[in-house]
């Protein structure tokens, strides 16, 4: 009878294993954190500009026949395929990187880059849906991208284009399109909306 009370300590729960496991989960937690790697602006326009060199050449090379002219004033036409790129590539980032980068900070393996407050507070205001937001993003470069180039396109005198210089343009397009949008739109993918809301 004198191991009544030893026998009733052994079935007893021990407080120690759930201290153990949150702590060991805590020291996970903060290692997977400190392998976190901020956001890599000139990265990401690389690629960017590779992908969508690749993207818009390659289409050109797929759709226009070798001896095709594309007027810039034609419907189908290099104005209106200026607008489609500029929504396009914008879209098309938007709708693919976000969700990515939204589960690799997730994962704990990439962070918002160090910038100042003041900085990231208007990406912290962009809509939260990601086709809304890509919807947006494709909407505004269309606006911001578009004219200008299609009215450095007129004073060029590019009344028309063939097939080789439709590819080399949608590819250089493409390019140097892709290097602008893809590092804000990653940026903006990593900031939470309403962050920096006072």
């Amino acid at each position: 009878m004198g191991q009544g009370p030893k026998g009733s300590d052994k079935l007893k729960p021990s407080s120690a294993a759930p201290n153990n496991f949150h702590s060991q989960t805590t020291h996970m937690t903060d290692q997977v954190s400190q392998h976190a790697q901020p956001y890599g602006l000139i990265g990401a326009a690389a690629g960017g500009a590779l992908i969508n060199a690749l993207i818009n050449g390659g289409l050109a090379w797929l759709l226009f026949r070798p001896d095709q002219q594309l007027a810039l004033w034609a419907l189908p036409g290099t104005a209106f395929d200026v607008v489609a790129m500029c929504f396009g590539i914008a879209f098309g980032t938007g709708l693919v990187l976000t969700p990515q980068l939204r589960r690799q900070q997730r994962d704990g393996r990439v962070t918002a880059p160090a910038l100042p407050p003041e900085r990231l507070l208007p990406f912290s205001r962009w809509p939260a849906g990601v086709f809304h937001r890509a919807f947006n993003l494709g909407a505004l470069s269309v606006l911001l991208f578009a004219p200008p180039t299609i009215t450095l396109l007129w004073l060029a005198g590019l009344d028309a284009m063939g097939y080789a210089q439709l590819i080399a343009f949608k590819a250089a397009f493409g390019a140097v399109h892709g290097a602008l949008v893809t590092p804000i739109i990653g940026v903006g993918a990593l900031v939470e909306p309403g962050t920096f809301e006072t």
